[in-house]
């Protein structure tokens, strides 16, 4: 019963994927602009504080543009993966202050939001859709009706 297989996005999951990477682009860009003008507009003539503003604001638009090209990778992918079986495992991955909840799936770490992770236990039967390069869960749920003991 546990197969993973390659399947391509479906228009709506595209359009989702394209929404998000455009929409996280435009925030970043447009908090950069606003804190770029209002830095050089009343700290020009303290160059200390307007370097220290400026700075910053350049790596979060590299951190921008990281984001746009992760969602953009999977985008133009235009596929992703499907698994349907038993969940072998779960975890929570912890990075500093903030922590993120995941499933092995396979070979694969998939990146599930917090409600999902406490929905479902080992070996409890699923169907997960999940991106191709980024692993983040497009969509899941609890295979019903299959009695683990007849598969093999």
């Amino acid at each position: 019963m546990n197969e993973i297989t390659i399947e391509n996005l479906t228009q709506k999951e595209l359009k989702n994927l394209k929404l998000f990477k455009n929409i996280s682009f435009i925030v970043y860009s447009v908090v950069i602009v606003v804190s770029i003008i209002v830095t050089i507009l009343y700290y020009n003539k303290n160059t200390e504080i307007m370097w220290g503003t400026l700075i910053p604001s350049l790596f979060i638009i590299a951190f921008a543009s990281l984001v746009n090209y992760v969602f953009g990778r999977d985008y133009k992918a235009g596929k992703k993966y499907v698994y349907k079986g038993e969940l072998s495992e779960k975890y929570v991955d912890f990075h500093k202050k903030k922590h993120s909840y995941c499933f092995k799936i396979g070979e694969h770490n998939v990146n599930v939001k917090a409600y999902q992770y406490q929905a479902y236990e080992p070996n409890d039967l699923i169907e997960i859709h999940f991106t191709y390069y980024s692993k983040n869960c497009i969509f899941l749920e609890a295979l019903a009706g299959i009695n683990p003991d007849m598969t093999s």
